[in-house]
């Protein structure tokens, strides 16, 4: 309403909205169907934000969009800090009901490079580029897959966005500039 506005009885002026707890829409694409279920994780990042907050699905339906030919999905989200709003944008990772090894680096060493993203490790110390796919995350740490990464491979955490293949790398004891992936199982 502007101020000077005439107004009837019962017209609603304003809208009282509690964030509190937000609810999310989200498009599942119909291959990813059935393995997804009410109650599985979601991580939710608004775009504006780096912090990633932790929801729940809480509807599916079982009716595709007529016009994406996806799946509705209901995610819930406590907001306690508030950082969500009406009308944001997020981008979801939601958790496929899938069990699977995989081997997992610190989110700081992923490198994007156009639609390629990377990870630097160290071979006989120069830096090597391998090519990774992002599988799943739970906000630090990532599981990836690469035929080239193996488990306690070094990998270039810091400073890795100014690292080219082939460039000599140095390592110090005060502040380690690599760590090693580690074996993660996701459910």
């Amino acid at each position: 309403m502007d101020i000077g506005s005439w107004v009837t009885a019962g017209l609603p002026v304003f809208e009282m909205v509690d964030i509190s707890k937000i609810k999310i829409m989200a498009d599942l694409p119909e291959q990813y169907f059935g393995q997804l279920r009410t109650g599985s994780k979601v991580l939710v990042q608004a775009s504006s934000q780096d912090q990633l907050i932790h929801g729940v699905v809480v509807g599916l339906s079982p009716s595709a969009s007529n016009e994406t030919h996806t799946y509705p999905v209901i995610i819930e989200v406590m907001n306690e800090n508030e950082k969500l709003a009406s009308g944001m944008l997020v981008q979801i990772t939601l958790f496929l009901n899938e069990e699977f090894s995989s081997v997992a680096i610190p989110k700081d060493a992923i490198v994007r490079q156009g639609n390629n993203t990377i990870v630097y490790t160290i071979t006989e110390g120069k830096a090597t580029l391998v090519p990774v796919t992002i599988i799943a995350t739970d906000g630090a740490m990532l599981a990836v897959d690469s035929p080239m990464l193996k488990v306690d491979m070094e990998v270039i955490v810091r400073g890795n966005e100014r690292v080219y293949p082939g460039a000599d790398v140095m390592t110090g004891n005060e502040e380690p500039a690599t760590e090693t992936p580690a074996e993660t199982e996701e459910k």
